[in-house]
């Protein structure tokens, strides 16, 4: 199949040669493949390039519906709007994210003359009921979180059949660009943790788990201050397994595996501790200046945070055990060993921020070494 058929020149041309004949061969390579070995090729073919993997993936995802899309250009749908195009009354100014779900832009409301961020649902998910209304929850339960950490949802809007999602735009670089300048000061790493656990607990205290916390989901503004954005795979914990399974494929992984927990990856039902788990890696990752269990392909990653002990921690135990001791809280394998709540992890912090970078004895030495009583969301504890 020619990905180039009935697509302008100009399309084709914002492609770079290499990556549009890359995608093309993979595709090609992909499409005559039993559905069970197409995905064990791609992520091979495609190297730990996440882009492209979702790239191919969404060209699949429509070639397998035999839908109508195909002639329109199935490149054009997965490239999106383009500077200029008015989506409902809001006038695209450019891309500024993309993920698994969809993709991200930042527009102008012609109406309240403001800037707003507009989710797109992804192209190769528009077809499917399913993604649908995940698209719809995640809309209706950030909506609900009230909290100055947590990016705004003003509407969930339909234009020509596509649903978006209109948000604060939040201007101002994310965290993962910022961990890219090397390990951060001790009180830089406390004050992420302790806007980033209020963020997530005012979230857990309405029932929605986050399940794709991420340095770059986590954005700091002009301000300084820190907000969370994207719950495209918000999951509510008072859910229901036929709910979760309605909206789950089995076996399949949402988010990001760098920053999964061991349940998360293990297909597993996922509740706010898993959230804790992947503070755990964006604190240590903070601290250290390195991802703890970054590997040399995705599956030596997952292999690592499945079974392995992060990297980089031992100088930290010694140099700085308060902030070493939450980092392992966060991390435990068994999510019943982990904090009991986000606004537990707050106070934990706060106490450590009160304390010093290097109190005497190891923070987190008080805490029992058996396993904690899972207590479930909590009430939000602002800083």
């Amino acid at each position: 199949m020619d990905l180039c058929e009935n697509l302008a020149p100009s399309k084709v041309g914002e492609l770079s040669a290499s990556r549009f004949s890359r995608l093309q061969d993979i595709f090609d390579a992909a499409i005559v493949l039993t559905r069970d070995a197409r995905q064990s090729y791609i992520v091979e073919a495609c190297g730990g390039d996440e882009d492209l993997r979702n790239e191919v993936e969404a060209l699949l995802s429509v070639h397998d519906t035999e839908s109508p899309l195909l002639e329109t250009g199935l490149l054009r749908l997965l490239q999106g709007f383009s500077e200029g195009d008015l989506v409902g009354p809001y006038r695209v100014v450019r891309e500024i994210g993309r993920g698994g779900m969809g993709v991200v832009y930042l527009a102008e409301d012609t109406r309240l003359h403001r800037q707003v961020a507009l989710k797109v649902l992804a192209p190769s998910l528009r077809t499917s009921g399913k993604q649908q209304v995940r698209f719809r929850r995640e809309a209706e339960m950030a909506a609900n979180i009230s909290h100055p950490g947590v990016a705004a949802i003003y509407a969930l809007e339909e234009s020509e059949s596509i649903q978006y999602i209109v948000t604060e735009y939040v201007p101002g670089e994310t965290l993962d660009i910022e961990f890219k300048r090397g390990p951060l000061d001790p009180d830089a790493v406390i004050d992420i943790g302790l806007q980033v656990s209020a963020a997530l607990s005012a979230a857990h205290g309405k029932g929605v788990t986050h399940r794709d916390l991420k340095p770059n989901n986590i954005i700091r503004a002009s301000s300084g201050k820190l907000k969370l954005v994207d719950f495209g795979l918000a999951l509510g914990l008072e859910s229901d397994e036929d709910t979760h399974t309605r909206l789950t494929d089995p076996g399949s992984l949402l988010g990001t595996p760098a920053y999964m927990s061991p349940e998360q990856l293990r297909g597993h039902s996922a509740d706010f501790r898993s959230d804790l788990f992947s503070m755990g890696v964006l604190l240590c990752e903070a601290a250290i200046g390195q991802h703890p269990f970054a590997g040399s392909t995705v599956a030596v990653t997952m292999a690592a945070l499945l079974e392995g002990e992060p990297k980089g921690m031992e100088h930290l135990r010694t140099t700085s055990p308060g902030r070493a001791a939450v980092i392992d809280q966060c991390l435990r394998k068994d999510p019943e060993l982990r904090f009991t709540s986000a606004a537990e992890l707050h106070e934990e912090l706060e106490r450590l921020h009160q304390l010093g970078p290097s109190p005497a004895l190891p923070w987190g030495a008080h805490r029992p070494t058996a396993k904690s009583h899972w207590r479930g969301g909590h009430s939000t504890n602002s800083r």
